[in-house]
C-alpha cells in the first residue's frame, strides 16, 4: 500500500515523540549516582524515582484513555509532550532542594510519559487502521533506539566531565553535566509540542458498520496480561542479566554491563526488522515465532552449561525474540478490522507498567533465597505464561478474517468478520448472508445472496473476477447478477 506523504509525516511525528521516551527513560540510570551523591544519599534510597516515575505512568495511563476518545488526539499529545519535557526540564533545579522535590518532578515525567504512551499507539491505530503493522513496529523502533542511545550519551557526557585529581570538583563537573542532560531532554521535547498543535488529528475511529467492531473485552484482557508477562520478563532479564553473569562468575565487572546493551541493541535492531517483515507476515504469525523463540531462548538458558559464550547469544536470541512482541500484540486486533479505542490501549499500556513495576522487583528477593541460578527459570515461568495468553486470545478470536465492501472510491461502506464458517456481511441499508461452503476438491468458497462470491484459490467463476493483487489480499468484483453489486475485500 502506497503511503501519502502526509501519513509518513505523522508517522515520524509519533515516532519522534517515542524517541523521546526512549530517550528519557534510558537517561535516568546512568545519572542516578551522581543525583544520589549531590543528595547525600544512597542509590538504594534514590530507587524511589523509579516508582515515582511509575507511579506517574500509571496515572496518565488512566486518565489519556479516555481523554484519547474525547478530545482530538493531538492536542492531548502535545500536552503530554509539554508535562514529559517540563519533568525534566526541573530536575536540575529540584535536585537543590532535596528528595521530594525531586520525586515530584519524575512523577509529572511518568505523567506525561503515560499520555504519550497511550496516545502514540491509539493514534497510530486510527491514522492506518488495519495496515498499521510496519507503521506500530516503525513507532516501537524509535523507542528502543532512545532506549539505547541515551545511555551511552549519557555515560561519555559523565566520563568526559570526570578529569581526575580534585573529587570535589569531579562531583561538581559531574552534576553540572547531569542538569544539561535533562535540560537537553526538555528542549527535544518543543517540537514536538508545537508539531502537534498544527497537525490535524486523525479521526477517531468508531466501532459500527463500515468502521470495524470493537475488540471484545476478553481480549482486553488477554492481551494486557500477555503485556504484563512480557515486560516483566523483558524488564527483569535485561535489568538482573549483568548480576547473574557476575554472580556466576562468567563476565567481570566491566564486561558484564554491555551484556545489557546487547539485549537492548538485539531488542532495536528486531524492532526495524519488524517494519518489512510485517507487511509480509500476518500478526498471528509473527506472534507465535516471538513467543516460541523467546521460552526457547529461556529454556535454553537454564538446560545449557552457564559459559560466557552461550550467555552472550542466547541475550541476544531473547532480545530478537522479544522485540516485535509489545508492537504486534498491541495491533494484532486493529489487523483484524477492530476499533481499538483509547480506553483499550489504556489497559494495555497500565498492564506493561505493573509488568515493569511489580515482578521484575520480585526477582531481587527471590535470587536471595535461590541464588542467581534461579533467572532462567523465573523466565521460563513468565515465557510459558505469556504463550498460554496468546492461545487462549487465538481461541477465543478463532479463525477471524475482514470481508469489506467498497464503494466506487474505495471507502468502507461495511464489514464483517470471519470465525469458525459462519459470518454475516454488514452494510448501510441492507444485509447480505455470506455462506460458506466447501467444494468436492477440497475449495472453500464464500457465496452471497446464494451467488458464488470467491474462491479462495483465486479461480474464478461467470459471476465474478479475483485479482491477486498483494500475497494477503485479493479483490473480488461482484457480477451484475448479485442484486447489489461493489468491491469486496479479502483480508486473511
Amino acid at each position: 500500500m502506497k503511503l501519502t506523504l502526509w501519513q509518513i509525516l505523522v508517522t515520524c511525528f509519533y515516532t519522534g515523540c517515542y524517541l523521546g521516551v526512549g530517550l528519557v527513560i534510558g537517561s535516568l540510570g546512568p545519572t542516578i549516582p551522581t543525583i544520589a551523591t549531590a543528595l547525600n544519599t544512597t542509590e538504594a534510597d534514590l530507587s524511589a524515582v523509579f516508582f515515582a516515575r511509575g507511579g506517574g505512568w500509571l496515572t496518565g495511563s488512566f486518565a489519556s484513555g479516555f481523554l484519547y476518545d474525547r478530545v482530538p488526539g493531538h492536542y492531548v499529545l502535545s500536552v503530554a509532550m509539554f508535562f514529559m519535557g517540563l519533568g525534566p526540564f526541573l530536575i536540575p533545579f529540584a535536585i537543590e532542594h532535596g528528595k521530594v522535590p525531586l520525586l515530584s518532578c519524575f512523577t509529572l515525567l511518568g505523567l506525561g510519559g503515560g499520555f504519550v504512551d497511550v496516545g502514540a499507539n491509539t493514534l497510530i491505530g486510527w491514522q492506518h487502521g488495519d495496515a498499521v503493522g510496519p507503521h506500530i513496529q516503525f513507532l516501537h523502533f524509535g523507542f528502543a533506539l532512545g532506549g539505547v542511545v541515551a545511555p551511552v550519551i549519557t555515560a561519555q557526557v559523565l566520563t568526559s566531565s570526570d578529569h581526575g585529581g580534585d573529587e570535589a570538583l569531579n562531583v561538581e563537573n559531574s552534576l553540572f553535566a547531569v542538569k544539561w542532560t535533562y535540560w537537553a531532554l526538555a528542549i527535544l521535547c518543543i517540537p514536538f509540542v508545537l508539531i502537534g498543535i498544527k497537525f490535524k488529528s486523525p479521526v477517531r475511529r468508531v466501532a459500527e458498520v463500515g468502521n470495524g467492531e470493537k475488540v471484545p473485552k476478553s481480549v482486553v484482557v488477554l492481551i494486557t496480561l500477555l503485556l504484563l508477562f512480557y515486560v516483566s520478563l523483558e524488564i527483569g532479564f535485561g535489568g538482573w542479566v549483568s548480576s547473574y553473569a557476575l554472580n556466576l562468575e562468567l563476565e567481570d565487572e566491566i564486561v558484564a554491563p554491555y551484556l545489557n546493551s546487547a539485549f537492548w541493541a538485539a531488542i532495536m535492531v528486531g524492532r526495524l526488522a519488524g517494519v518489512p517483515l510485517s507487511s509480509r507476515m500476518s500478526a498471528k504469525t509473527m506472534l507465535l515465532v516471538n513467543m516460541v523463540g523467546s521460552l526457547a531462548a529461556s529454556i535454553l538458558l537454564a538446560i545449557t552449561q552457564p559459559s560466557s559464550i552461550a550467555l552472550w547469544v542466547l541475550s541476544t536470541f531473547l532480545g530478537l525474540s522479544l522485540s516485535s512482541v509489545y508492537a504486534t500484540a498491541v495491533s494484532y486486533p486493529t489487523t483484524l478490522g477492530m476499533v481499538v479505542a483509547g480506553f483499550d490501549t489504556m489497559w494495555f499500556v497500565i498492564g506493561s507498567s505493573v509488568g515493569e513495576m511489580v515482578l521484575p522487583a520480585l526477582f531481587g528477593p527471590i535470587f536471595d533465597a535461590l541464588g542467581y541460578e534461579a533467572l532462567p527459570y523465573a523466565l521460563i515461568i513468565l515465557a510459558v505464561l505469556q504463550f498460554v495468553c496468546l492461545l487462549v486470545m487465538f481461541r477465543v478470536l478463532g479463525s477471524r478474517r475482514v470481508v469489506r465492501r467498497l464503494d466506487g472510491d474505495g471507502v468502507p461502506l461495511g464489514e464483517v468478520s470471519v470465525q469458525e464458517s459462519s459470518f454475516q456481511l454488514k452494510v448501510p441499508l441492507e444485509t447480505y448472508e455470506l455462506q460458506h461452503s466447501v467444494s468436492s476438491d477440497g475449495t472453500s468458497i464464500g457465496a452471497i445472496n446464494g451467488q458464488r462470491l470467491l474462491d479462495r484459490r483465486g479461480s474464478t467463476s461467470s459471476t465474478e473476477s479475483f485479482e491477486d493483487d498483494e500475497p494477503a489480499r485479493g479483490l473480488a468484483t461482484v457480477g451484475a447478477d448479485v442484486k447489489d453489486t461493489g468491491k469486496y475485500s479479502l483480508l486473511h
